[in-house]
C-alpha cells in the first residue's frame, strides 16, 4: 500500500501493475477503502503496522472530507454538494 500513497500521505486512485502512480483523484476513495482494508486485514493477522495504517488512511480521509485539505474544487463557481460522500 505504501507504493501506491504520495508524499502528502494521499494515495493513487489508479496505478501501474507495477505501483507506479496513474492518477490521483480530488475525493478520498482510495483512502477511505485502504482504511476498511487495513481493519479487516489487522482483524486477521492483529500486526499493529496494520492497525496503524488503518488509522492514518482513516484520518486522511477524515482531513479531506471534514476540513477540505489537499484538495482544489472541480467548479469554482456554483455552490454545489456531492452526494457520494454522505454515502
Amino acid at each position: 500500500m505504501s507504493r501506491c500513497t504520495d508524499t502528502d500521505g494521499r494515495m493513487f486512485f489508479t496505478v501501474t501493475k507495477e505501483g507506479l502512480p496513474i492518477q490521483k483523484r480530488r475525493y478520498f476513495f482510495s483512502e477511505t477503502f485502504a482504511a476498511i482494508g487495513c481493519a479487516e486485514y489487522y482483524k486477521a493477522c492483529k500486526e499493529e503496522q496494520v492497525w496503524n495504517d488503518a488509522k492514518k488512511y482513516f484520518e486522511m480521509a477524515c482531513r479531506v472530507f471534514y476540513k477540505n485539505e489537499l484538495t482544489t474544487p472541480k467548479f469554482t463557481n456554483l455552490n454545489l454538494k456531492a452526494l457520494s460522500p454522505v454515502m
